[in-house]
């Protein structure tokens, strides 16, 4: 959710949102329901390195969709920008050298569209 809509429902409206949403989504699966749950759970607290790599990817392949948008002619997508300059994802050396790069080839492509 970007920051915008945060701003406008609460952050802690978001998380109720989310959890709700994935209950509904994994309530059904009888006894792997609680190891999903865990899994997010990881992914939200970013504890493990495997969470911390997929919240990499995920800012990763949203810049991608902005960019994508952005080339077709959509404004207004700056907040989803500011994560490239803000994150940390604590990543192990190499790991956080290639996210760096990548989130920096991004930055690059978009400012040749502005």
């Amino acid at each position: 959710m970007p920051k915008t809509a945060t701003g406008y429902f609460g952050a802690e409206a978001r998380k109720r949102a989310e959890t709700a949403a994935l209950a509904d989504i994994v309530g059904t699966l009888g006894t792997a329901e609680s190891q999903y749950k865990g899994l997010y759970q990881d992914l939200r607290t970013t504890h493990s390195l495997e969470a911390r790599l997929v919240k990499a990817a995920d800012i990763i392949d949203l810049l991608i969709q902005a960019y994508a948008l952005e080339r077709a002619g959509a404004k207004g997508l700056d907040e989803f920008w500011q994560v490239a300059h803000e994150a940390d994802f604590q990543l192990p050396s190499i790991a956080h050298e290639v996210v760096r790069e990548i989130l920096q080839s991004l930055l690059e492509a978009r400012s040749i569209i502005e």
